[in-house]
């Protein structure tokens, strides 16, 4: 698998189009198109712009050697990272609100005794 299919495949893993995937990077539609071709070479800055903006192991997108991602961020992380960047910032903040609680919750859960079960209700 050459570079420029790695690229498409970058793209596909968030499930973007060509036009969402460059306004990610601040880039047009077309230089992507390019890009994804193999008509252009992917150049030094845009390997390091897509490897940070999508937390993509930069070796892997070279040359196709271990894992596409950075060992500190998988696929539903960053799924959910680019959901959140497509939020308004009331959005973000309903989010950020929720998930602030959700962890409180979990917190309170884990550390909450187990009930026992009567014999009766078994």
């Amino acid at each position: 698998m050459e570079m420029h299919d790695r690229l498409i495949s970058i793209r596909k893993t968030f499930k973007m189009n060509q036009t969402e995937f460059a306004q990610k990077l601040h880039l047009t539609q077309s230089l992507v198109s390019r890009m994804e071709s193999g008509t252009i070479p992917i150049i030094e800055q845009n390997i390091q712009l897509i490897c940070l903006i999508f937390h993509i192991n930069e070796r892997w997108f070279r040359t196709g050697e271990g894992a596409m991602f950075n060992e500190s961020r998988g696929p539903q992380e960053l799924e959910l990272l680019g959901i959140f960047d497509q939020l308004s910032i009331e959005g973000q903040n309903m989010i950020l609100e929720y998930a602030q609680l959700l962890l409180k919750n979990e917190r309170i859960f884990r550390k909450a005794p187990a009930v026992p079960v009567s014999p009766e209700c078994s």
